[in-house]
């Protein structure tokens, strides 16, 4: 990060990335060969912009969680109501677009700044409050056409940066939900609120779930014994099927795993994970990231996505890429 330096001081707000040089040439080139990729695949760009309405995400909480509201920054414009927002992310305007020109069918992608209204001690620990991001959505596909042109075009897009040495992991949420489906709505509501923040540690679910009042004795041993699949190096959908066998939720969730990767692993470095930390409200089937041992976090996350607020009925996935990551390592490996 830095300042441009005035006789006022830094003149620039903390958290805000510059790029200049061979590092913005750097930049544009990813954006570049990424924006190509998404052309040769069949999406069509959508431009929309910097500025919306807060209602596009009032309106989607559901979808969105309650807590993404404190991502939004506000802006005044003369003459207009104090509900405009700088945009944060683009799958909302991508939706949103689509609803009102009411689309059937589409892949569209967006290649956008956004902005993020951080909190200042995060940024103090180098969060950036700024990052490019690129994105696309596959609208009313099926369910097996959806996941894999998702999960292809998400791979080549990283690939096109020059970046080959990252991973896609796949998981289902159809298989946490089936595996505590016996368990009373109490001890449900305190699995799906700390599962997240456990970090794919079995250990750290089972304190968790007693700090959380977790009385269950089963819920630490099951739950626990399913987390603790994460770290076989290479999990095996009959691995996954030793699980919850009589939960039909479960099984479908195995089955669509087994299909993709079926499907992927000759094409791709693919992992199976039985479940996936920061697993988006957004998503309720597949899942997926793409990680590089390089960097500690994810370069690019998606799914199966639950959008309920235009034909519920369409199947839909999409994801998003961490441009500003990417460009982080490229540099970071010379």
């Amino acid at each position: 990060m830095s300042y441009l330096q005035t006789e006022e001081g830094t003149c620039l707000v903390p958290g805000v990335l510059e790029h200049f040089g061979e590092e913005a040439r750097l930049l544009r080139k990813i954006i570049r060969s990424m924006e190509d990729v998404l052309d040769q695949r069949g999406f069509d760009q959508l431009d929309f912009g910097l500025l919306t309405k807060d209602q596009l995400y009032v309106r989607n909480l559901e979808f969105l969680g309650e807590r993404f509201m404190d991502n939004l920054s506000y802006v005044e414009l003369n003459g207009e109501e104090r509900d405009i927002t700088i945009l944060p992310e683009g799958t909302m305007r991508v939706y949103d677009y689509i609803s009102r020109n009411n689309i059937d069918r589409a892949k569209i992608f967006y290649s956008s700044q956004f902005v993020r209204n951080e909190d200042p001690s995060e940024v103090s620990k180098g969060k950036t409050r700024n990052f490019w991001q690129i994105g696309f959505e596959i609208f009313n596909y099926s369910e097996l056409e959806s996941s894999l042109e998702a999960i292809r075009t998400a791979n080549e897009l990283i690939r096109s940066s020059g970046l080959d040495t990252a991973t896609i992991r796949i998981a289902d949420k159809r298989l946490l939900k089936g595996l505590i489906g016996k368990f009373s709505p109490e001890e449900q509501k305190i699995i799906k609120k700390i599962i997240d923040k456990s970090d794919d540690s079995p250990e750290k679910f089972v304190k968790l779930y007693s700090d959380n009042g977790g009385t269950d004795p089963s819920v630490s041993s099951e739950v626990g014994d399913f987390l603790s699949l994460i770290h076989e190096d290479e999990l095996t959908i009959g691995s996954l099927r030793k699980h919850a066998s009589g939960s039909e939720t479960y099984q479908q969730g195995v089955e669509n795993l087994g299909r993709l990767y079926e499907q992927l692993q000759r094409e791709m470095q693919i992992k199976i994970l039985p479940f996936m930390s920061k697993s988006w409200d957004a998503c309720d089937k597949m899942m997926f990231d793409v990680r590089d041992k390089s960097f500690d976090g994810a370069l690019c996350g998606g799914g199966n996505l639950t959008y309920q607020n235009y034909r519920p009925d369409a199947f839909k996935s999409g994801a998003g890429i961490g441009v500003t990551r990417v460009n982080e390592i490229l540099k970071r490996k010379g």
